[in-house]
């Protein structure tokens, strides 16, 4: 069990994408660990029955969606697994998940009627508005695209923009399955469905793959939903799905890990040593030759220049209209003497 279990989470710690992502000082890893903890902590309280395990699991969830709005998810899935699924104590465990939420807005509710909500954003209102906003850009594009079948352009056949403009729903879908296989890696990804093989028997009978699987199936839909609001989908986005679903990674390595020794007739030791050999082949190339500094020379250069020229002898004010300014800024005043922070008002719009 164990050991499988070790395989698995080497392939985590390769994969190259959360690789690149964890090197930046931002708050993905942040997010990461927050949810990660929260969903284990959920999963040891429906083995062991633990109030301060619930407890301590909402908090994490918490400070998750304060570093990643997305991480609410989490907390929503939460509470409807506790209140759709069947257990003992079921008010008493959703009384102490909703308790860390209960107190965080009474404070919010106090400035709210203080001062009446003015430059109150501890949520962002998008939650509120992705669904509306899915539609409408669905329908949106629809539109465009039929404008465009329309205008007879020369270039391009217009039974086929008008092929797209019915289509929309499954080009969705099929960039949302290319970026959950990039961001698998590609060699990996096939371990992964081999493991979501066959596991429904596993996940009616166990309350933990249950819980995994219903974040799983509403990080789908989210990230579906995302990118039909606007069609941005990179690797930092399925860390949502990837988080929860991932143990049925593990269930694909056991099952090839029973196939191998049956088929070479050797100890699980040996196949496991064999796997283990083979992952670090696979994933050590592509995450060692990497050159996670190369997209940065372009702002590490002009700050670099900007701060020769300010003879490096004053902290450096960069505005631009673009969000990686803040690389400038960083470059800009390494040699400064002191931690200055970069001003969010500097990016423009």
């Amino acid at each position: 069990m164990c050991s499988f279990c070790s395989l698995a989470l080497l392939i985590f710690a390769l994969l190259p994408d959360f690789v690149e992502l964890s090197s930046f000082v931002i708050r993905g890893p942040v997010y990461w660990f927050f949810s990660l903890l929260g969903i284990y902590l959920f999963i040891l309280q429906i083995e062991k029955r633990g109030d301060l395990l619930i407890l301590f699991s909402s908090i994490s969830f918490i400070m998750g969606t304060w570093a990643r709005i997305e991480g609410t998810l989490f907390i929503i899935v939460s509470v409807g697994y506790l209140l759709v699924i069947k257990q003992e104590e079921m008010k008493r465990r959703l009384f102490f998940f909703l308790l860390p939420l209960f107190f965080l807005s009474l404070p919010v509710i106090g400035y709210m009627l203080i001062f009446n909500g003015e430059h109150l954003t501890l949520f962002d209102s998008r939650i509120l508005t992705m669904p509306a906003n899915v539609v409408l850009g669905y329908q949106e594009l629809r539109e465009k695209l039929g404008g465009l079948a329309e205008q007879n352009i020369t270039d391009i056949s217009p039974y086929f923009i008008s092929r797209i403009r019915s289509l929309i729903w499954l080009i969705a879908l099929g960039t949302l399955c290319v970026q959950i296989t990039e961001t698998f890696f590609y060699f990996f990804f096939p371990v992964f469905l081999y493991g979501v093989v066959g596991s429904k028997e596993k996940i009616q009978k166990d309350l933990r793959l249950a819980y995994l699987s219903f974040l799983s199936v509403a990080a789908i839909l989210l990230l579906y939903a995302q990118i039909l609001y606007n069609w941005v989908m990179v690797s930092r986005f399925v860390a949502l799905f990837i988080f929860p679903a991932y143990v049925f990674a593990g269930f694909g390595l056991e099952k090839i890990a029973d196939t191998l020794a049956k088929r070479i007739n050797r100890e699980k030791s040996a196949v496991y040593a064999i796997l283990c050999l083979l992952i670090l082949l696979i994933a050590l190339p592509k995450t060692l030759g990497a050159s996670y500094e190369k997209d940065k020379l372009i702002f590490k250069a002009m700050g670099q220049l900007i701060a020769d020229r300010e003879d490096h002898s004053r902290k450096i004010s960069v505005a631009g209209s673009f969000k990686r300014v803040s690389l400038i800024y960083f470059y800009g005043n390494l040699d400064y003497q002191g931690a200055p922070c970069f001003d969010e008002d500097s990016i423009l719009n």
